[in-house]
């Protein structure tokens, strides 16, 4: 066998090997996180949930019939500043389309018995959405994202294969910066797979997936892309409140203004203080601090 396909082959496993590692969420998951055991992180992530099968998630304030939940993150961030963040990522779809994607995490497990749970939303729906718990949390009136045409790619391949390499080739085009109010300028990294892919065509599209874009399994923002007909589309979505320049082919593209908590009537909606669990037993609690 020649060296080459030696390296091929290599490379080949080493792609395999990271897609099981993103699936499952992240490596160093497995190790203790802060003194908590891998045990304990399996209790939380069965508490992240229960806490997203609360939510109920409508349109012109009716609940949504034919909606799916699904995991599509385990979210990890081992080195980030101040504090690690764990939990997950859930994405809520309407007949294969992304309705909203949100995510139930925390930043504090390991550092006190007081637990604060975080919400997070986006909506990601062509009309107006609301999130309801115990009250409303989102309620965005208008469209959650824009799409916006690509040029210069070649149409949506009739290969579902090579459509997913042009996906691919799509999200590696785009690059995303932020400043960090302690770190400063910062440059985010784009998740090798993408963490949902549509199943079959829909109403609107050929075909499409989400990739995200962030510090290690801490997305910053999604990248939505879509094929149509003979063009592909894209839309972006955010997962943090700070400021975005989000650049194609290193030429300014799109990008996000600095936002704040609760902002309800906003496509992003945020809750650092959603409620509190106990470290040392998460089932109970959940008292809320609003």
């Amino acid at each position: 066998m020649s060296s080459d396909r030696i390296c091929q082959g290599l490379n080949v496993l080493k792609l395999v090997l990271m897609s099981v590692v993103l699936l499952a969420g992240t490596s160093a998951a497995d190790e203790p996180y802060n003194g908590v055991t891998t045990g304990m992180a399996d209790r939380w992530n069965a508490v992240f949930d229960e806490i997203s099968t609360s939510f109920q998630v409508n349109r012109h304030a009716m609940p949504l019939a034919d909606l799916q939940k699904s995991t599509v993150l385990n979210l990890w961030n081992p080195n980030r500043v101040g504090a690690p963040r764990v939990g997950r990522i859930y994405l809520w779809t309407e007949q294969g389309c992304p309705v909203l994607i949100g995510g139930v995490f925390t930043e504090t497990l390991g550092f006190r018995e007081a637990v604060n749970v975080i919400y997070e939303f986006h909506s990601l729906d062509s009309k107006s959405l609301q999130v309801e718990q115990r009250e409303i949390l989102l309620d965005c009136p208008t469209a959650g994202i824009k799409w916006l045409p690509l040029e210069g790619i070649r149409s949506p391949q009739p290969s579902r294969v090579f459509r997913m390499v042009q996906m691919r080739d799509i999200a590696r085009s785009f690059q995303v910066s932020g400043i960090h109010p302690r770190l400063g300028p910062v440059t985010y990294e784009l998740l090798p797979n993408p963490i949902y892919r549509y199943e079959k065509e829909t109403s609107m599209a050929t075909d499409g997936a989400i990739f995200a874009i962030g510090a290690s399994t801490d997305p910053s923002v999604f990248v939505l892309i879509e094929g149509r007909d003979n063009a592909w589309w894209v839309a972006f979505a955010r997962s943090n409140v700070m400021a975005f320049k989000i650049e194609r082919n290193n030429q300014p593209f799109y990008e996000f203004a600095k936002t704040t908590e609760k902002q309800r009537n906003t496509p992003f909606y945020i809750d650092w203080h959603g409620e509190i669990r106990s470290a040392s037993s998460p089932e109970t609690g959940g008292s809320s601090l609003k």
